[in-house]
């Protein structure tokens, strides 16, 4: 297993830091991009994870999301663990990217993903790009 302090993809942390540090158009296209070139490198991600038991009697591993204020909520992901906020209790895993845009498409009223919130923000991928990328790969 890759150590957590690397990240997954150098490339994806300086392509989401350079969104977060200037939102416009064009570093948001960057680091969508990266994002697509670390789908077809079939490339991990890191995210939160927690115990839930919800609909079984047995507990088992979920992905940690977030709520955004458009109401919708969304899967986290960190592109290295130096963007974890300290104090943040959840388990880190690493996820196949492809297997996380799998969930978002076959997860009821999920907005998307969220890489490094808390951060300014983050940057939000909408469910809907996440559908257009993975066209894109087929």
């Amino acid at each position: 297993m890759q150590s957590v302090e690397k990240p997954t993809s150098e490339e994806l942390l300086e392509a989401v830091k350079a969104f977060l540090g200037d939102k416009k158009q064009e570093t948001y296209e960057a680091a969508i991009r990266t994002l697509l070139q670390v789908l077809e490198d079939n490339k991990s991600v890191m995210v939160p994870i927690h115990k839930t038991s919800v609909g079984s009697k047995d507990a088992y591993n979920v992905p940690s999301t977030l709520s955004a204020s458009n109401g919708k909520w969304y899967y986290i992901v960190y592109t290295s663990e130096r963007e974890i906020p300290v104090g943040r209790a959840d388990v880190m895993t690493y996820m196949p990217l492809r297997s996380l845009f799998r969930l978002v498409g076959s997860t009821a009223d999920c907005g998307g993903i969220c890489l490094d919130p808390w951060d300014r923000d983050g940057l939000f991928v909408p469910s809907e790009y996440i559908r257009a990328l993975q066209e894109e790969m087929n």
